[in-house]
């Protein structure tokens, strides 16, 4: 009688010590109680599963893993004094010749295929399409804004010549000077708000085309079906970093970008920030991550042993909290950038306008007081020394004013001598405005507003004759 009461005290403290280690399940409780040895060949692929030992993920004596989903399932499936990890770099289903029950994991699964050893633990919607950031300089992506909006930048500047029909009364220089800002202004107000915009667009939509483009993806992976099925190429890689370290070259990169399941790549995001890298778009492509059991000899009676125990498991309220929670926590925290649809973002489009305004208005200023007003007032002054109303003249004077029909009256000698006086001051004339071509030739301090009040003069610079309101011409000698 004893000994049946110590039996059963001891077969009781067994039961309590296996519900405190797993889930309170049948199956789970046979599966824990067998003798069945298994190794588990696993792969670091976060969320699912994955270790938080610093050691190098090529160090083969690398301890087991520590948190993920599946992990968490397997702790509560197997007792751990059963099991033994390996970690592997590809994904492979090879035959079974050992005694133990070997575990993949994790593995894909299609979604209408149900194998006898191929457990389904967690449904997935697709994998995630992630590219490589715009980085292109400002400069260069105005630049390649106006090449694509060319037609519509075309017209705007035939719409801007016209306009400045209505000011051709004013000189060449000013002409240009005023289409030129009529230009800017509607470059800022058009161009850069429609046709930049509508340019951008295009190039985000090619960016998100993957028809015709090369992705990287894991080895093993359910990936390259997604990525046949959207007419893109695929190169499979063994490691995630290495992935990323193809996508981030910067010349001659060998994939256009990356394929991964949509809750690898959130809980990447950290990863992928650093290496200039974003989630672009998902692709709509179900299938199950789980894991494959491959049993000694090839026997399925373990396998229905280990998918009931796992059915059980995940449709377990206390199961599914667990791994929401586990997949929530993988989610990398990323602090994002405050984006807009603003040209103005980051300032450096709005620095580049301001640049341009500030180089125009600059140089107007520099135009009107360092060159147009200094000619001015040499103009001025050359008119100054060659022209002379008829209060100024003195006796003293070496130069007169002849009427035509005075000049008629003289003699031969005298009137060839007038023409020849004529001659030499239109050479003079010419030297002194040709000297104020020159746009610094003349500066003076008075031409600065405020220092002195600067003269007008008129737009016709008469050389030799001056009208008069009798309409009698004029001879300076």
């Amino acid at each position: 009688m004893l000994n049946i009461m110590a039996k059963l005290m001891f077969l009781l403290l067994g039961t309590v010590a296996t519900g405190n280690m797993q889930f309170s399940s049948p199956s789970c409780d046979q599966l824990s109680s067998s003798k069945l040895n298994f190794v588990a060949e696993w792969r670091k692929l976060k969320p699912y599963i994955t270790s938080a030992s610093s050691s190098s993920d090529n160090d083969p004596n690398r301890g087991a893993p520590t948190e993920g989903l599946l992990y968490e399932l397997l702790h509560r499936m197997i007792n751990p004094g059963r099991i033994s990890y390996k970690l592997v770099k590809a994904s492979s289903r090879p035959s079974n010749t050992t005694e133990n029950t070997t575990i993949s994991i994790p593995v894909m699964i299609k979604r209408h295929v149900d194998g006898p050893c191929d457990i389904r633990v967690h449904h997935s919607k697709g994998p995630a399409y992630i590219a490589k950031r715009n980085q292109m300089k400002p400069l260069t992506q105005l630049g390649r804004s106006f090449i694509n909006g060319g037609q519509i930048i075309g017209l705007t500047l035939i719409l801007t010549v016209i306009s400045g029909v209505f000011i051709w009364i004013l000189s060449v220089p000013a002409r240009l000077y005023s289409i030129l800002w009529m230009l800017l202004g509607m470059v800022n107000f058009s161009v850069l708000t429609a046709t930049f915009a509508s340019s951008l667009n295009y190039e985000i939509e090619a960016d998100l085309n993957l028809f015709g483009k090369t992705v990287a993806v894991l080895n093993g992976s359910l990936a390259r079906h997604a990525a046949v099925s959207v007419g893109a190429k695929y190169i499979e890689f063994n490691d995630i970093e290495v992935m990323i370290k193809a996508l981030a070259e910067v010349k001659n990169s060998p994939v256009n970008g990356l394929l991964l399941d949509r809750h690898v790549a959130v809980a990447s995001l950290e990863l992928f920030k650093k290496n200039s890298l974003e989630i672009a778009r998902t692709l709509d492509y179900d299938y199950f991550i789980g894991m494959s059991i491959r049993p000694p000899q090839n026997s399925t009676l373990i396998c229905d042993m280990v998918k009931k125990c796992v059915d059980e498991l995940v449709h377990s309220e206390a199961f599914e909290l667990t791994a929401l929670k586990g997949l929530s926590d993988s989610i990398s925290v990323v602090q994002n950038e405050k984006q807009s649809t603003s040209l103005f973002n980051d300032y450096e489009f709005l620095i580049i306008l301001l640049a341009l305004f500030g180089v125009l208005l600059g140089g107007g200023l520099l135009w009107e007081y360092f060159y147009y007003r200094p000619k001015m007032e040499r103009l001025n002054k050359v008119n100054e020394d060659f022209e002379m109303t008829g209060g100024e003249r003195n006796k003293d004077s070496d130069k007169a004013i002849l009427l035509a029909n005075e000049v008629d009256d003289l003699c031969d000698e005298c009137r060839a001598k007038v023409e020849n006086i004529m001659k030499e001051e239109g050479k003079q004339r010419l030297q002194s405005l040709q000297s104020v071509i020159s746009p610094f030739d003349g500066f003076s301090i008075s031409a600065i507003p405020g220092v002195s009040s600067i003269r007008k003069i008129g737009s016709e610079l008469p050389l030799t004759r001056k009208s008069k309101k009798n309409k009698q011409e004029v001879v300076t000698l």
